[in-house]
C-alpha cells in the first residue's frame, strides 16, 4: 500500500561517523519510504557523497541532497528538543529502554506537543559511544532472535522509521488530548547551556572533591536531566535557580567579611 505522505515534525535521523557510503544511501531510501526528509551526518567518510551512494539511495535524492553535515554530535542536535539513542548492548547507564513500537508512540505524542525530536544511531562495528548516549532521555532497542542478532545500519533506520509512520495511519492513529498549559521542549542547545552553568558552579563549589570521579558523577548529573525531557520555562527557571543560589552564597561572604573587618 502506498501513501503519499511526509511526515510533519518526523524525527531528524542522526548518523554518528557513518563509514559505509551504501549505508548513507540505504538508510536515505529508508527515509524517504516512511515519509522522513531530515538527514544529518556527523563526521562521515571523506567523499561519502559518491555514485555509491546514489545507487544505494535507489532515487531518494532529495534526503541525500539536503543532508547536513556536522563536526560533532552538539551541534547536530542543538536544534532538537528531545533525543532517542539506538541501543545494541546494554549501557552502565539509567535510561528507560524502549522498543521501536512503544518508542514511536512516545514520539508521535511529543510531536504532537510541538516537540523536535533528533534518533541518533552509531557507526557501524561499534555503535554509539557514551559521550553521545548520555545527551539522550531514552534508549531504543531492536528485538531479534537469539540466534543472530547483526542488523545493518540502515535496516535499523527503516525498523524505527516503519513504526513511526505506522502511527500516522488511520487503523493504528490515536487521538491524544493535551490538557494543561502548553510549554515548549528546551532546545539541546537550552539544555547543554545549564548543564554546562550547573558544571562551572559545581567546581567552583568543589563539588566533585575528588577530581578522578569527575566524568563518572558529571554523567550522572547529566543523565538526570536529560531524562526529564525539559521545556524552555523549565530551563529558565533552573538557570534562574543556580544564579539565586551564587548570589545568595556570595552575599553571605561579603556580609561576612563586612563583620570581620
Amino acid at each position: 500500500m502506498i501513501i503519499n505522505t511526509c511526515l510533519e515534525r518526523a524525527p531528524a535521523i542522526i548518523l554518528i561517523e557513518p563509514r559505509e557510503a551504501g549505508n548513507i544511501g540505504s538508510t536515505a531510501r529508508a527515509m524517504m519510504n516512511f515519509g522522513m526528509t531530515d538527514l544529518r551526518l556527523v563526521r562521515p567518510k571523506t567523499h561519502w557523497l559518491e555514485t555509491f551512494t546514489r545507487q544505494m539511495a535507489s532515487g531518494a535524492n532529495e534526503i541525500l541532497n539536503g543532508a547536513r553535515v556536522y563536526e560533532t554530535t552538539e551541534e547536530a542536535i542543538s536544534d532538537l528538543n528531545i533525543i532517542y539513542a539506538t541501543a545494541s548492548k546494554k549501557r552502565d547507564m539509567i535510561k528507560p529502554l524502549l522498543t521501536p513500537r512503544s518508542a514511536a508512540q512516545e514520539m508521535k505524542s511529543l510531536t504532537q506537543q510541538g516537540a523536535r525530536i533528533g534518533l541518533l544511531f552509531g557507526t557501524e562495528p561499534s555503535g554509539l559511544e557514551n559521550e553521545d548516549v548520555m545527551r539522550a532521555s531514552a534508549l531504543i532497542s531492536i528485538p531479534t532472535s537469539e540466534d543472530f542478532d547483526s542488523l545493518n545500519l540502515s535496516q535499523a533506520v527503516l525498523l524505527i522509521a516503519y513504526e513511526f509512520f505506522q502511527t500516522h495511519l488511520p487503523d493504528s492513529f490515536v487521538e491524544v488530548s493535551l490538557s494543561g498549559k502548553r510549554s515548549s521542549f528546551a532546545t539541546q542547545m537550552e539544555v547543554e547551556g545549564f548543564l554546562k552553568h550547573l558544571e562551572e558552579e559545581l567546581d567552583i563549589a568543589n563539588f566533585w572533591r575528588v577530581s578522578e570521579k569527575k566524568p563518572d558523577m558529571l554523567q550522572n548529573v547529566r543523565n538526570i536531566f536529560n531524562r526529564i525531557q525539559l521545556t524552555q520555562q523549565e530551563t529558565q527557571t533552573l538557570r534562574g535557580i543556580l544564579k539565586a543560589l551564587v548570589y545568595h552564597r556570595w552575599g553571605i561572604f561579603s556580609q561576612k567579611n563586612k563583620t570581620s573587618s
